[in-house]
């Protein structure tokens, strides 16, 4: 078996391990066994054969994932300081946003935990505005917090919030809620904060709702504005991936960067400055966009990408997807049961293994007919291998889901190469209402578009 394969067979078996313990949560002495026991062979007996080997590394691994999952999920939830007790908390504010009912949802860091608290819009019990509230801004109440739990079969609610690493909430009236404004906050706050606002620079600068809720989706990640009916348009007509910042729109953040660095020279100091320039910028656009698993997914390979053209000619894939996803489980195991990891990572090695075979079925001469069949076949790559998780968790899919891509994608590829800078440089483009008022227009084209495709699915 080749390094590529072997380290991809560890990295399955890590990922086998936090699932068996997702089913079988008390066996960690049979793992912890079977661990010490594959260890001993390994250091014990130097010739073995091969597949003894192979076998003994994937039993260590899969011990491994199992043990750490048992591990996170004791310090994360069983050792929790606030489940349950009726304390006074205080506690800062990651973000605020609308629930279902139309109240407040107010995601918390309590010491090192975080929790979930929700209550009304309107003035705190100090005259304070909920909605205004910013991330690092603090809440002072007293509640008795309980554990999240699943309340239907149909979605594994506390599974959700685990894999944002979110275990308790309380319900009060905003009256109260004490708020204290803070100044000096820490860096993981200071981007919750960024992005706040940069979302409110958006909202300023496009007057109508429905374009700046796009724009907002689509450029940092926040879907908070969206929608619900539109939300369901773009996922039954196929294209949901565009609102849920994934590796596309990485990639063209990323071409973005390299384009507006070109004059920067070739030279190899040149392409080192660019490289670290690129790498520091994706992590930026990362922690805006809140590290979720498909944008760390695509910057953790980027950055390897990045890094590997100084030592060697030969890009690994495998490897590369191997270690994202190794990485990123190292630092929330629960992230495996997020529907964004499971179908970043499906659709990814869709692209690596269905998509070549497809795009050698039709070839042209034309340049415009070669780039419409790629994204053809790269539709039809990624929505064969995300179509179970897709159809299982929302029993819908559109027939005409090719079209909706064909045309969905470039358009959004040309806003994200617009975007950044209209945002960025707004207040020196000169005639930014037109520009500002094309882009409106064309969005909400683009949204009438994906609302008649979507009306077409099946159920």
């Amino acid at each position: 078996m080749c390094k590529d394969g072997f380290f991809a067979l560890f990295v399955m078996s890590f990922i086998v391990g936090i699932l068996l313990y997702d089913f079988f949560p008390n066996t960690l002495l049979l793992a912890i066994v079977l661990f010490l026991i594959s260890l001993l062979i390994l250091v014990i007996y130097s010739k073995i054969k091969f597949e003894l080997y192979l076998l003994l590394i994937v039993m260590c691994s899969l011990s491994n994932g199992y043990i750490y999952s048992h591990l996170y999920s004791e310090i994360s939830v069983s050792k929790s300081s606030i489940v349950n007790q009726y304390l006074e908390i205080d506690g800062v504010v990651r973000r605020v946003t609308s629930s279902q009912r139309g109240g407040a949802k107010i995601e918390l860091n309590v010491a090192k935990e975080r929790m979930m608290l929700y209550s009304e819009f309107g003035l705190s019990g100090n005259g304070y505005e909920i909605s205004h509230l910013m991330p690092g801004d603090r809440v002072i109440f007293s509640a008795q917090p309980k554990e999240i739990e699943s309340f239907t079969n149909e979605f594994d609610y506390k599974s959700y919030m685990a894999a944002q690493s979110i275990f308790t909430w309380a319900y009060l009236p905003p009256d109260k809620i004490d708020v204290e404004r803070s100044g000096r906050v820490s860096l993981p706050i200071f981007f919750l904060r960024l992005k706040r606002l940069i979302s409110q620079h958006i909202d300023r600068l496009f007057k109508n709702r429905e374009s700046s809720a796009i724009v907002k989706s689509i450029l940092i990640g926040d879907r908070d504005s969206l929608d619900s009916n539109l939300k369901e348009s773009y996922r039954v007509s196929g294209v949901y991936h565009l609102l849920a910042l994934s590796g596309l729109h990485v990639a063209i953040i990323y071409k973005l960067i390299l384009a507006l660095m070109l004059f920067l020279g070739n030279s190899r100091g040149s392409k080192i400055i660019k490289s670290l320039i690129v790498i520091l910028l994706l992590i930026f656009y990362a922690a805006i966009a809140g590290f979720s698993p498909s944008i760390s997914r695509a910057v953790i390979m980027i950055s390897f990408y990045e890094v590997s053209n100084y030592f060697t000619n030969r890009k690994n894939r495998v490897i590369t997807l191997s270690f994202s996803a190794l990485l990123i489980l190292l630092i929330n195991p629960h992230s495996l049961f997020d529907k964004g990891f499971q179908l970043s990572y499906l659709a990814v090695l869709s692209i690596f293994y269905i998509f070549p075979k497809l795009n050698i079925l039709f070839t042209s001469k034309s340049r415009f007919l070669k780039r419409v069949w790629e994204i053809v076949a790269l539709s039809i790559s990624c929505q064969i291998a995300t179509f179970p998780i897709t159809y299982f968790e929302f029993g819908t899919l559109s027939p005409l889901f090719l079209v909706s891509n064909i045309v969905s994608i470039p358009f959004v590829t040309l806003l994200l190469n617009i975007l950044p800078i209209v945002v960025i440089a707004s207040e020196i483009i000169p005639r930014k209402e037109y520009i500002l008022s094309l882009l409106e227009h064309l969005i909400m084209l683009l949204n009438k578009f994906i609302e008649t495709i979507g009306g077409i699915n099946i159920n």
